[in-house]
């Protein structure tokens, strides 16, 4: 029988070694390593809902948070890379002009980088959004909402801090994660109770001939 077991054990432990992983970026060099693992467990928990709730999008939404948050990172370390080459390089006969450039392209990669992570911030809170309408659990939309408002207010100190939030929530939707969803919890059929299919054990419309989830057929049975 299917379940979320699985998921609510790999969301939920993966949630929190992303949190723990911020914090860890501030005084060791570890953060990053212990962000990644916890980035790969919430993956394989929201693939595993994904396949549940037999909605593919939710786990391409998630993908593409995480391809846009990459190319995000990527933008900010080159764009930085390229402001210090640019001060080495400064010319004494114009110092000033040099300076200026730097200062443009600085401007311009943290521009870069806000507008791909708030993008990502936008798929993230999508992917989400769909996961707490198909479970019930209103506190991944929650963690989804908050995620994009971080992004948004990045710029300052606050939108650090509500991300934090975000995750503490998000760590809390995946251990509320029930084994099994009744049959209101899933998307499309509200109000539909009292059978589930024998085979896979999903939750099935009353009137289904077919499961529409592993394809067996209750016509001859």
């Amino acid at each position: 029988m299917v379940s979320l077991s699985q998921a609510k054990t790999f969301g939920g432990i993966g949630a929190i070694l992303m949190l723990v992983g911020g914090f860890a970026n501030i005084g060791t060099g570890f953060g990053g390593i212990i962000s990644l693992v916890g980035l790969i467990l919430v993956y394989l928990g929201v693939k595993e809902i994904s396949g549940y709730l037999n909605n593919p999008q939710i786990k391409s939404d998630f993908v593409m948070s995480i391809v846009l948050s990459i190319i995000a990172t990527v933008a900010l370390i080159v764009g930085m890379v390229a402001v210090l080459a640019s001060m080495f390089s400064i010319n004494p006969t114009d110092p000033f002009g040099d300076i200026g450039d730097s200062l443009a392209i600085c401007v311009v990669v943290i521009i870069v980088f806000i507008l791909f992570y708030i993008l990502s911030a936008i798929y993230f809170k999508k992917c989400f959004d769909a996961i707490g309408q198909g479970t019930n659990i209103k506190y991944f939309n929650t963690a989804g909402l908050l995620y994009l408002i971080g992004a948004l207010t990045l710029i300052i100190v606050v939108g650090a801090i509500i991300m934090i939030i975000a995750e503490i929530f998000l760590i809390i939707a995946f251990f509320s994660l029930p084994d099994q969803l009744g049959p209101a919890g899933q998307p499309g059929m509200p109000g539909q109770t009292g059978r589930v299919c024998p085979n896979c054990g999903r939750p099935i419309p009353m009137d289904a001939q077919v499961c529409p989830y592993c394809g067996k057929d209750f016509r001859n049975l």
